[in-house]
């Protein structure tokens, strides 16, 4: 009886230990550290801790997500989930899962839009005035812009009109080449040309083009041993496609700036960093101006019933000096390419990591040689700003830069209105 008693306890305790579950053994988990990661459009990482006792994996990944591991053990306890830029206007999420047996546990990774540009027409510094008064940009259609101005930059389209004294119609429907007015005939004026010491009275001067070329030639050399140049310390003015850069290229300067960098408009040739930074160089050197014309500026005044519809002005000033443009483009934060910049022109040192950044920014600097005539160094920013140090390279040239005029009838300032047309 005591051995059939024995039977049945063994036998009893065999069954428990075939049905029973054992309390000292933990069910398999997994617990992430967040469950939600949100990223701005720019290229980022984050890290994502992890607490489990079993093997894992990630089931799904998208094309623009990359993790530092897809599957693991209990022993890998953090994963790195990096986003690759997003070129999109529309933010992107999805939901990416860490899968064990029986059991999934998600995160959920956000990223943001890149943001709209804003497509901000500026001024680059050649004139004091330029107002626009109709038209809006357009990136994508056919537009039309007027402006007013009280100064002109000179280009190769108008330069053999910059002449003191010399008249023409403020509807510059041509833009940029000068609606010069003929039929009249000059009395002579007073002009004065240069700077302090180097400034020279001119009376009885007969305005032409050819008389006024012998002059200028005269006072360019005077200052040219003054010539200098230096970067400007400004954080740069920006545009956002090659399309942009030819509008502010055609309403400040009358020039296509885009095809100055490749020989390759908008059309042919996009940009193919996030944005541009245009830095201005200018360095004002001497000017030229004409006396109130009296008794007048013609020998005959001219019929307002005639002329008065043409608006005429007469040039009254022209600007010279050494005038350049600095143009950067780049997918670094504007405050990197601000402090690469600085560091270059100042012939500061650069650590690694800022060498192989300034590698990756193109650069481009336009300088005049001629009135309306440009050269262009073109490389990345260590390049350019090396050949820019160096005078013998990037020497500095005087040359007639802007003009003002006056209104004929008033004598005051002038002020003419052109249109830009970009398809």
């Amino acid at each position: 009886m005591k051995n059939n008693f024995l039977i049945f306890s063994l036998l009893l305790f065999l069954f428990s230990s075939c049905d029973g579950k054992d309390d000292n053994v933990e069910p398999d988990f997994i617990q992430l550290s967040q469950n939600e990661i949100t990223f701005d459009y720019k290229e980022g990482k984050d890290t994502i801790e992890l607490k489990t006792n079993t093997s894992w994996e990630i089931v799904n990944i998208p094309e623009w997500l990359i993790v530092s591991k897809q599957k693991g053990t209990k022993e890998d306890t953090e994963v790195v989930i990096a986003v690759q830029k997003n070129s999109q206007s529309e933010s992107r999420e999805f939901e990416l899962i860490f899968q064990i047996k029986g059991k999934n546990e998600k995160i959920r990774i956000l990223q943001e839009a890149k943001p709209k540009p804003e497509y901000t027409l500026p001024r680059l510094g050649f004139s004091s005035l330029t107002r626009l008064i109709s038209g809006t940009y357009s990136e994508t259609e056919p537009f039309e812009l007027e402006y007013e101005a009280d100064q002109l930059f000179i280009n190769s389209s108008n330069k053999e009109a910059i002449f003191l004294g010399n008249l023409f119609s403020s509807n510059l429907t041509n833009y940029p080449k000068l609606s010069v007015i003929k039929g009249y005939a000059y009395n002579l004026i007073t002009i004065g040309i240069g700077y302090g010491q180097n400034f020279s009275r001119i009376d009885n001067f007969m305005p032409s083009y050819e008389a006024y070329q012998k002059i200028e030639k005269e006072s360019i050399d005077k200052h040219a041993s003054s010539s200098s140049l230096s970067l400007s310390a400004s954080n740069g003015t920006n545009y956002y496609s090659r399309r942009h850069l030819h509008c502010i290229g055609l309403y400040e300067l009358g020039i296509s700036l885009d095809k100055l960098l490749n020989g390759k408009s908008y059309k042919e040739e996009s940009m193919k960093h996030e944005y541009g930074l245009i830095y201005p160089i200018t360095h004002k050197r001497f000017g030229s101006f004409m006396d109130f014309p009296y008794p007048s500026l013609f020998t005959e005044e001219l019929s307002k019933e005639k002329y008065e519809p043409l608006h005429p002005n007469y040039i009254a000033e022209i600007s010279y000096g050494n005038n350049s443009l600095l143009l950067v483009e780049s997918d670094f934060d504007r405050g990197t390419v601000n402090s690469l910049k600085s560091k270059l022109s100042n012939k500061g040192q650069l650590d690694a990591e800022e060498v192989k950044k300034a590698q990756q920014i193109d650069a481009y600097y336009i300088y005049m040689v001629a009135a309306g005539e440009f050269n262009v160094i073109k490389g990345n920013l260590i390049e350019v700003i090396e050949q820019l140090n160096d005078p013998k390279i990037a020497k500095p040239v005087i040359v007639p830069v802007s003009f003002g005029f006056s209104d004929y009838y008033t004598n005051g300032v002038g002020s003419v209105t052109y249109k830009i047309h970009v398809e």
